[in-house]
């Protein structure tokens, strides 16, 4: 069986618990708004320990667990710095296009670039193999030819 320790205190000391335990709340409810950046508000009345749980600023200061909620301004604001990446970048490709020489270069290179280990032939190479090749098929048309 519980001993009732209410019931064995003297009145002063049942006001100086109560004095006690308004000034523990109210530290408490100041240090949750100083955790969750929310304004202080000043407790008035001695609250029960439930009631105190539910109060507006305790609820306030529980952290939500799951998805977090973008607003709408934020994700104007993150549209818009992206946008001003991407001009930043165009602006600089535009400026590096533009001074580029126009003169053609002396020489024309062979191929164009190819992966490692692939064999590059030049243009003038095709040229021979494609007139052996033409060559090679008119003789066997001529061949297969019967007069």
């Amino acid at each position: 069986m519980k001993s009732n320790i209410s019931a064995s205190l003297s009145v002063e000391q049942l006001k100086r618990a109560l004095d006690v335990r308004e000034q523990i709340e109210k530290l408490e409810q100041e240090l949750s708004s100083i955790l969750s950046d929310t304004p202080v508000t000043p407790v008035t009345t001695l609250t029960s320990v439930k009631s105190f749980a539910t109060a507006p600023a305790a609820r306030a200061t529980r952290t939500t667990k799951g998805k977090r909620i973008m607003t709408p301004e934020w994700k104007a604001k993150i549209a818009a710095a992206q946008a001003r990446r991407w001009a930043k970048v165009r602006a600089e490709k535009a400026a590096k296009l533009s001074t580029v020489s126009t003169v053609k270069p002396m020489f024309q290179p062979l191929a164009k670039k190819t992966a490692p280990g692939k064999k590059v032939m030049s243009p003038e190479t095709k040229a021979k193999i494609a007139a052996a090749m033409r060559a090679k098929h008119a003789a066997k048309a001529r061949a297969n030819k019967k007069f």
